[in-house]
């Protein structure tokens, strides 16, 4: 890395999958990072640079990961939040619109969708819907510390998803699914996930907001 400070960005945003972490870590364990990035990112914080991670996964799951690195700005989490990690506060984030919750529930009852959920606005724990018990039972083996709340019912997710105010809704499912029309979505074949966000939050939502609030 060169001294010459007038090359050096003001802003860099990492990513976690194969930059910080082994792909497909599930952060459910004990987090191993690559040392030769994390002493790169501490490098670049002594040499004045801002330097902070975007991922989709929730603020709870990120903590080994942040608490190691110390990102000297907020850090975009749910691909839609910028979330300040030292007083532990909510800046900025976009809800879905009612209708759009109703659009997701109808995604829900296709019978494509196998568990989803979202983490309220304010909050760190997430509000689960599981297609059955056995679907429950297996993420509650691996996420059972961050889950607040779960149902079976589409309705009364729906209804929950509204009042909470949900911003970022990831769902598992057996294919890829039929969505409906003004919803901002994308699609992880290899992992059967949908990850879906209000549809203000277009493409690059939580980067622009990022480089507003430095």
């Amino acid at each position: 890395m060169r001294n010459d400070m007038t090359l050096l960005p003001k802003l860099i945003i990492f990513g976690l999958d194969s930059v910080l972490l082994p792909p497909r870590t599930s952060l459910s364990g004990d987090v191993h990072l690559y040392q030769p990035t994390v002493e790169k990112i501490a490098l670049l914080k002594s040499q004045g640079v801002i330097v902070t991670v975007a991922t989709g996964r929730g603020i709870t799951r990120l903590s080994e990961v942040v608490d190691t690195l110390l990102p000297n700005t907020a850090v975009i989490c749910e691909d839609v939040k910028l979330y300040n990690y030292q007083d532990k506060t909510l800046i900025s984030t976009e809800c879905f619109q009612p209708e759009e919750i109703d659009q997701i529930g109808s995604i829900i009852q296709s019978g494509v969708v196998e568990f989803c959920g979202f983490c309220p606005e304010g909050d760190s724990k997430y509000i689960f819907w599981f297609s059955d018990t056995a679907q429950e039972e297996k993420i509650t083996q691996v996420l059972g510390s961050i889950i607040k709340k779960s149902t079976y019912d589409i309705d009364v997710f729906v209804d929950l998803a509204k009042k909470e105010k949900a911003a970022h809704i990831p769902m598992k499912v057996s294919q890829s699914p039929s969505m409906p029309d003004g919803l901002n979505w994308k699609y992880n074949p290899s992992l059967q996930m949908v990850d879906i966000d209000p549809s203000v939050c277009e493409s690059g939502y939580g980067l622009r907001k990022i480089c507003e609030f430095v």
